[in-house]
């Protein structure tokens, strides 16, 4: 949630990375289910009664996320907590959610393009970890987050500037520049609030990288190892992914 725009920043990145198309509905089993669960998770932010309960892009859901927990602080994240366990719970539980939370199969029940159905797949693994493995970390350092949100975005823009200057002038170095922005955003995480918040923060890009850039998992796998390292604890999104590659891989051997 820190750092509104490293969804938005990432798919943009993702025009110049070939993001796999494989469908993921065979292991989906009830897509439809998705929808009314969706709309009642957004339903709570207020989307309720305008554009069929949803938001009308990903870009006015994430600003809304950002300002609902900045405003709202700790009573604001186990909100969020309790709107995600339910959103997992209708789903079918936390290996439907899963599956069907996957951006194939969001963009068909969605209607929505290929860009805007990776941006939520991302905001919600990133949801997913957030109230999670990571939850214990952000509510007990939030004001410490909160003030580097505040002071330090420049600086984390800095870094993605100069990640996005680096992958224009060098786009097969995809995997090389993504380590470096995640090594660039730590920093002043790290500084302000310590390995454990740094960990965590490093966590949310890389899970997101991992959808946008699957490609660059095994390259990414020493990355954000904190104290903390709450990946190893919960979501399985990484592991997941790196799976799907190499079957993809062993697929177009044969």
């Amino acid at each position: 949630m820190i750092g509104k725009f490293s969804i938005a920043f990432a798919v943009a990145v993702a025009v110049l990375i070939e993001v796999p198309c494989a469908s993921a509905q065979a292991t989906c089993q009830n897509p439809g289910q998705m929808v009314p669960c969706m709309q009642a998770f957004f339903a709570n932010l207020g989307f309720a009664g305008q554009n069929n309960g949803f938001p009308y892009n990903n870009t006015v859901f994430v600003s809304t996320l950002h300002n609902y927990v900045m405003q709202n602080d700790i009573a604001g994240w186990n909100n969020l907590q309790k709107w995600m366990n339910t959103l997992i719970t209708c789903a079918g539980g936390q290996s439907a959610f899963e599956a069907c939370g996957d951006w194939h199969i969001l963009m068909t029940q969605f209607n929505i393009s290929q860009q805007e159905a990776v941006e939520y797949e991302s905001q919600f693994r990133v949801l997913e970890y957030e109230t999670g493995p990571a939850f214990p970390v952000i509510t007990h350092n939030w004001f410490c987050m909160k003030q580097v949100d505040q002071t330090e975005g420049q600086v984390v823009q800095m870094c993605r500037q100069h990640f996005d200057d680096e992958q224009h002038q060098n786009p097969n170095m995809t995997c090389p520049h993504i380590v470096e922005l995640l090594n660039c955003i730590e920093r002043p995480f790290v500084t302000h609030c310590g390995r454990d918040v740094a960990a965590v923060q490093c966590n949310i890009e890389k899970i997101i990288y991992s959808i946008v850039a699957p490609d660059c998992n095994s390259h990414l796998a020493l990355q954000c190892n904190g104290s903390f390292n709450p990946l190893k604890k919960g979501t399985k999104k990484l592991q997941k992914t790196q799976k799907l590659q190499k079957t993809r891989k062993l697929g177009k051997l044969h």
